[in-house]
């Protein structure tokens, strides 16, 4: 019985003290995605904004894995060398057969081709996949028919009401 309290306890320090240096904590590490959302097909584009780390003693292209998924559906991937500062950049395209809803976007950073696993990962991101004829937001619309339109109007009741001014006869009261 004691054996096994003494077990517990240990086991019990070992996760805290894994908690508390940070082994089992989310990264923080973070990257650009661009556009967030968009139709199958979508090129988005992907960028680091935290560098990979060095990883000392090992000779090989350092990569960056890319990858947008919906559980266990590939949406779309993609490899990016990483340069000697660790910053990686490229576009992936989306699946065109992709289904609409959000998708998680994740990197991980390959230290040369015959590693094995991630030395690095960043803090996920989520790419939306929208129906194949939902609109996007209009940004930079071109609003120059409806100032036209709303000048027109203007300048048409301007007209109007100088039009009902003569045609009253003089001396006559003006009614509101």
């Amino acid at each position: 019985m004691t054996r096994r309290i003494g077990l517990c306890l240990a086991l019990l320090a070992t996760v805290l003290v894994g908690w508390a240096s940070g082994a089992w904590a989310q990264s923080t590490a973070s990257f650009k995605l661009s556009p967030t959302a968009g139709r199958p097909g979508t090129t988005i584009a992907v960028a680091s904004v935290t560098p990979c780390p060095p990883v000392a003693g090992v000779t090989g292209p350092a990569r960056a894995d890319v990858s947008v998924s919906r559980g266990s559906t590939s949406l779309g991937k993609a490899s990016f060398p990483i340069d000697a500062a660790g910053k990686w950049s490229g576009s992936l395209r989306i699946s065109t057969s992709a289904s609409p809803g959000a998708a998680q976007v994740t990197v991980f950073c390959i230290a040369n081709p015959q590693a094995e696993g991630a030395y690095f990962d960043y803090a996920p991101r989520t790419f939306t996949v929208l129906a194949a004829g939902a609109q996007l937001a209009a940004t930079g619309r071109h609003t120059g028919g409806l100032a036209a339109l709303g000048a027109s109007l203007v300048l048409a009741g301007a007209l109007l009401e100088l039009a009902g001014r003569r045609a009253q006869p003089r001396g006559m009261p003006r009614t509101s």
